[in-house]
């Protein structure tokens, strides 16, 4: 059993602690592969190219806290990607996180959308926060 406050420590500091070793870095993949979804690994997204586009690294997360579920709990601040010229459009069909250690990334989340977006103009802008939890899990 992992205490409540240990839930609120563990998702701050793998989310928004410097000294950690690592940074976060936010990416939008316009491709997923089929199958089951735990066993993708990072090759498997294909990330998005859009004029403009760039992955959003250590971004500023909200303080950690214990949501009403007994979870640790922390929220991204807004991320924002702005196309800044479309020749073709271009298809967000999910938002995934990996952590970047000793100059490797190790992919952590996939977040699939679930209605897809479409960028097909200049200036378009895509926008997530992203809340991550963790759980009662042994460590």
């Amino acid at each position: 059993m992992v205490p409540k406050v240990a839930r609120v420590f563990l998702a701050g500091r793998l989310f928004d602690d410097p000294v950690s070793g690592h940074t976060v870095h936010i990416h939008l993949a316009k491709t997923i592969p089929s199958g089951d979804e735990a066993d993708w690994e990072l090759e498997d997204l294909e990330e998005c190219d859009f004029d403009g586009y760039a992955e959003i690294e250590s971004p500023v997360f909200e303080e950690a806290i214990l949501d009403e579920n007994n979870r640790g709990k922390i929220v991204s601040p807004e991320l924002v990607w702005t196309a800044t010229e479309i020749v073709d459009p271009q298809t967000i069909r999910a938002v995934y996180t990996a952590f970047k250690m000793s100059n490797v990334h190790h992919l952590v989340d996939v977040q699939k959308l679930a209605q897809t977006v479409t960028l097909a103009n200049t200036g378009e802008q895509f926008k997530r926060k992203l809340t991550f939890y963790t759980n009662n899990f042994a460590v």
